[in-house]
């Protein structure tokens, strides 16, 4: 019964609300309403108006979730004793660990994706001078060039693993 007295509760705070809403919009003065778009009062109904019907979904959860998480603990440290506290402690350690290490992660990552980016157009370029290359002989300082790009993006993923 509480779900259905909470949602009719809400019901006549809308209903309330949107009453309260459409009592001062026709209150207001012709020259105040020129400056009231509609849209804002439909916005204030849809949107507004709901988030505080909304709201008494939670107040009951903010009185109710500290008292289960008291009794749930209560029961584990029952039932676990000391374990539960070491397993709590691991958990947060742990928890606070992962965001340092994925950092640093994802910055090696960008500096290997810095010089796959960089290899990248390195071949392409050689690619759209294809021509100039054939013609000029220059295929082993190309290839060389290639191949120390390459070299650096394979250091940076070692060094960086």
């Amino acid at each position: 019964y509480f779900i259905f007295y909470r949602e009719m509760i809400g019901q006549k705070v809308k209903s309330s609300l949107v009453a309260t809403i459409l009592r001062k919009t026709l209150a207001l003065r012709q020259d105040s309403f020129q400056s009231f778009s509609s849209g804002k009062m439909n916005n204030m109904i849809t949107t507004d108006v709901d988030k505080t019907r909304v709201v008494l979904v939670y107040i009951d959860a903010a009185f109710v979730i500290p008292v289960k998480l008291v009794i749930v603990i209560m029961a584990l440290h029952h039932f676990f004793g000391a374990a539960l506290w070491a397993g709590g402690a691991f958990m947060l350690i742990w928890g606070n660990l992962n965001q340092p290490v994925f950092y640093c992660s994802a910055k090696r990552t960008r500096v290997a994706q810095k010089l796959t980016d960089e290899r990248v157009r390195v071949v392409g370029e050689i690619l759209q001078a294809i021509n100039v290359i054939k013609c000029y002989a220059w295929e082993k300082p190309a290839v060389e060039t290639v191949g120390e790009a390459r070299r650096k993006g394979i250091r940076a993923l070692w060094v960086n693993s």
